[in-house]
């Protein structure tokens, strides 16, 4: 069996793996990736590859070692870029209280029917993890469900995880379908519900407006740049991190006799509020901020699944 022993190599498998199955659905158009995204199946050869032994080495648990958080911190910080609080608040207060309901009641269909369901998933110690991590990815997308898996470490079983990924991204996909299949029906439903969409048309009209007027074409320069900002975010952020949850134990433990919050809890607390603010300056206007992002994340998400 072919084993990777190097760190480097390690890396650049695992690049090779994210890019061969993009090209694949790119150019090859396999009808596959229209039920499986690539990003399941990232994650899917990346665990058989580590389970069959394939990256057992001190080279490859090195390089993981240095690269994985590093990475994770980094691709929430440059994701945070794209929400600007300003252009959400654009948005308007109906269509921002419809999010906050649905994630409510996805909140509250996951306490309700998780206690119910989890024996026949195999049981609670082995999926609340994974379950958590679903419900942050139908909440916040793919990145969040990354963030949750690296947050949890051991905590969260492997074949729960994998799982998880595919019911998020498997069922993602069929409900787009179905709205694409649902829009040729939309005039009809609206006239017969008496649905006035005017006010709703012209807030997408604005917004795609507003797409359209930051999109710019990405340099070198621009990808070097941001690539740059979001490691060091990454460096400041751990580092401001490990500094609040050394202040707050050391305030709050001695009360309380435990340790509220772990390193990763307060690193991710710091990158979040680091990025929202960063989102409403001119960096987040930088081209190349999307592109990188959904780098990192299949970066991150082929690491995690070994």
């Amino acid at each position: 069996m072919f084993v990777i022993e190097n760190g480097f190599t390690y890396i650049a498998f695992l690049m090779f793996l994210c890019g061969g199955l993009l090209a694949l659905q790119k150019y090859a158009k396999w009808k596959i990736f229209d039920v499986v995204p690539p990003l399941v199946w990232i994650y899917v050869i990346g665990m058989i590859c580590c389970t069959a032994g394939m990256f057992n080495s001190d080279g490859v648990s090195a390089a993981y070692g240095a690269l994985k958080n590093n990475l994770l911190y980094a691709m929430i910080f440059v994701m945070l870029l794209r929400c600007d609080f300003r252009k959400i608040g654009k948005l308007g207060g109906r269509l921002i209280a419809i999010f906050l309901g649905c994630s409510l009641t996805l909140a509250v269909g996951f306490i309700v029917f998780y206690p119910i369901l989890k024996g026949s998933m195999g049981g609670g110690e082995k999926t609340w993890a994974a379950t958590a991590a679903l419900y942050a990815s139908w909440v916040g997308g793919s990145g969040n469900m990354a963030a949750m898996q690296a947050n949890y470490g051991d905590l969260i079983d492997s074949g729960a995880y994998g799982c998880a990924l595919a019911l998020d991204t498997v069922c993602y996909s069929v409900w787009i379908a179905l709205l694409l299949f649902a829009v040729k029906f939309a005039p009809k439903w609206n006239k017969a519900t008496n649905a006035d969409t005017s006010k709703l048309d012209a807030l997408a009209q604005t917004a795609n407006a507003e797409v359209s007027k930051d999109q710019k074409k990405a340099t070198s320069a621009d990808w070097i740049f941001i690539i740059g900002i979001g490691l060091i975010a990454s460096v400041v952020c751990q580092k401001l991190g490990v500094m609040l949850n050394s202040g707050i134990n050391a305030t709050l433990g001695g009360i309380i006799g435990e340790n509220l919050f772990g390193n990763a809890t307060c690193i991710t607390v710091v990158v979040t509020v680091l990025g929202l603010i960063c989102a409403m300056t001119p960096m987040g206007k930088l081209p190349a901020v999307e592109e990188l992002s959904n780098v990192l994340l299949y970066a991150v998400v082929a690491m995690l699944a070994t």
